[in-house]
């Protein structure tokens, strides 16, 4: 799930070989890589919060 969606993202930004090539990170890559950590956190809680709620449920 998360690998897709890490592709979905990578597919939406524009990181162009250029990018990487001038080793050059300007501050809308950082926060993009910002957001990015943030939203697998929030990803990862949402699954562990379904997962609870799956089980309360379950019982």
């Amino acid at each position: 799930m998360v690998i897709r969606i890490l592709k979905n993202w990578g597919s939406n930004k524009n990181l162009s070989n250029k990018f990487f090539n001038d080793r050059i990170v300007s501050r809308r890559h950082c926060f993009d890589y910002i957001c990015l950590i943030a939203d697998l956190f929030l990803i990862a809680a949402l699954d562990q919060c379904s997962n609870e709620i799956y089980n309360i449920i379950k019982d």
